[in-house]
């Protein structure tokens, strides 16, 4: 039988998956606003708090148990953070 103990920290590890998740397609979609010319360079740099936010939560996840959803979080929070890296070498390539 599971105790409230381990029902509890159970289920907050389950919101990590899905925090790191929802910040890995945060910083995901900020980064995609440099390349579709939605935002500027300082709206995309609100993207790596949120990539290593999710890389973070997703890590921790992953250690307590093997989760689909903390590794789809940090697929997608890594994706985040390599986009948000290329738009800043494609500003200083551009606006040299």
């Amino acid at each position: 039988m599971v105790s409230q103990e381990e029902t509890k920290i159970n289920g907050n590890s389950e919101f990590k998956g899905i925090l790191s998740l929802i910040f890995g397609l945060i910083s995901i979609f900020l980064s995609l606003s440099f390349w579709f010319g939605i935002g500027s360079l300082f709206f995309t740099s609100f993207a790596i708090p949120f990539a290593f936010a999710g890389i973070v939560l997703a890590r921790s996840r992953l250690k307590k148990s093997p989760d689909a959803t903390a590794k789809v979080g940090l697929t997608a929070s890594v994706f985040g953070f390599l986009l948000n890296i290329a738009s800043f070498v494609m500003f200083l390539v551009y606006f040299r």
